[in-house]
């Protein structure tokens, strides 16, 4: 695996604010279509832990997270300006702080491996 390509994903998922997937920025960075479709290929790596370590590193995370999780927003309640927690971009420094060190995935094939599985649709005759 290429350090210099693996650095280049994490750049562009910096760059782009948690509004890339992790298989498209593997796909920008210049990987095949098969090792986007399984980033594990990459990240289960020694070499992406340590470039982890190097630019996300949990003391850092910890600190982002949490200013995050003490975001606030503005509402106007019965004519009065009030600061009120702001649930939504609380949950998205934490999905996303979770995400990056591999603590929590959108979803789970547990049903092929990481395969394709192809399928025929087939129409009943009229």
């Amino acid at each position: 695996m290429s350090v210099i390509k693996q650095k280049r994903i994490l750049k562009h998922l910096a760059e782009n604010g948690g509004k890339m997937s992790l298989r498209q920025a593997i796909k920008k960075a210049g990987y095949s279509q098969s090792t986007a479709d399984t980033p594990s290929r990459i990240t289960k790596t020694k070499t992406w832990e340590e470039l982890l370590d190097q630019y996300l590193p949990d003391k850092l995370l910890t600190r982002v997270a949490k200013q995050g999780l003490k975001s606030t927003t503005y509402r106007d309640i019965n004519g009065r300006t009030e600061e009120i927690p702001d649930r939504a971009t609380q949950q998205r420094y934490l999905e996303t702080a979770l995400k990056m060190r591999g603590k929590l995935t959108d979803k789970v094939d547990v049903t092929s491996n990481g395969k394709v599985v192809e399928f025929k649709l087939i129409a009943p005759d009229k």
